[in-house]
Order: C-alpha cells, then structure tokens, then sequence
C-alpha cells in the first residue's frame, strides 16, 4: 500500500505529464479546495483563490452527491 506521500508525489508527476503533452495549466484540488497537485508547484497546499462564482466548487458539491446517493 502507498503512502499519502508516495500518492501525492505521484499525483503529481501525473499532471506534469499532462501538462507536457497537453501545454495545458492543471491543478487537483481536494474537497476544501486546498491544491494537491498543481503544474506550479509554489501553489500546492495553498486554497484555490481563483474559483469564479464557486464553479469548482459546485462541481466538488455535484459530484460528492452523486456518488453518495448510488
């Protein structure tokens, strides 16, 4: 079984790759919001700021009651 660490780490090294075939800015965020994984690396552990109108948000909300009413 892999630590949370070992996971994170490769999270993390997943979105880099995606971002280098994709050219593409991508962050993972848990359910608070907080960034787990991120192509700037500065912003990971840090609250996501930027979430217009709650967007993100809203889809965590979404998607946390889908699964949990199956």
């Amino acid at each position: 079984m892999r630590s949370q660490d070992q996971m994170l780490a490769h999270l993390q090294e997943h979105v880099q790759s995606l971002h280098k075939q994709r050219q593409r800015d991508l962050e993972i965020v848990d359910r608070n919001k907080i960034i787990m994984a991120d192509v700037v690396t500065e912003d990971m552990g840090t609250r996501l700021d930027r979430d217009r109108n709650n967007e993100v948000g809203k889809t965590i909300h979404a998607i946390c009651n889908h699964y949990a009413y199956q």
